[in-house]
C-alpha cells in the first residue's frame, strides 16, 4: 500500500512549514522519530487547532478511504480525524468526523479512521481537528490509504 499522502515526514518548505499542509494552533516541532517531523499543540477549551492535507485526493463514490497519524497526548478530550468529500464541481457533499480523543494516550500509537465516499463523490480533503483544552499532544507521520 503506498501512502497518499506527498510530504508526509513533514520535511520543512519554503516557509519553514511542510509543503501540502496548513493549520492553526499546532506548532511544528525541530524534533524527528524515525525520520519524521514531529508537530505539537496545546490549546485552550476556546481555540481551535487543526491540521490539514491541502490537496484534495481523486476519489469515487462508494470508495472507502482510511486516514490517520502517530499520535500521543497528556489531555485532549476530542481529537478528530475528518473527511470532506466534493462533487466534481468542487461542491460540498458530505464531512465526515471520528474522534478518536478516548483512543489516545500518553504512548505514541498509530490512530486511523475509515471513511466511506458518498455517491457522487470525486475528491476529498483529509484533517485532523482539536477540540476542547489539549495539553502537550505531539502527532506525526500523516498517511491515508484506498480501501
Amino acid at each position: 500500500m503506498n501512502n497518499l499522502i506527498m510530504n508526509s515526514c513533514w520535511c520543512p518548505g519554503p516557509g519553514g512549514g511542510p509543503a501540502y499542509f496548513s493549520g492553526a494552533v499546532a506548532t511544528f516541532d525541530d524534533f524527528c522519530i524515525d525520520d519524521n517531523r514531529t508537530c505539537s499543540i496545546t490549546q485552550t477549551a476556546d481555540m481551535q487547532g487543526y491540521d490539514q492535507y491541502d490537496p484534495l485526493l481523486p476519489i469515487t463514490g462508494g470508495r472507502r478511504i482510511r486516514w490517520g497519524y502517530i499520535l500521543r497526548k497528556i489531555e485532549g478530550p476530542h481529537i478528530l480525524l475528518q473527511a470532506r468529500f466534493y462533487s466534481a464541481s468542487g461542491a460540498v457533499l458530505d464531512t465526515q468526523q471520528e474522534d478518536i480523543g478516548c483512543k489516545v494516550t500518553a504512548k505514541f500509537q498509530r490512530q486511523m479512521a475509515t471513511f466511506t465516499a458518498p455517491r457522487g463523490a470525486a475528491k476529498v480533503q483529509l484533517s485532523l481537528h482539536f477540540a476542547g483544552k489539549v495539553t502537550a499532544c505531539t502527532f506525526y507521520a500523516p498517511m491515508a490509504y484506498y480501501c
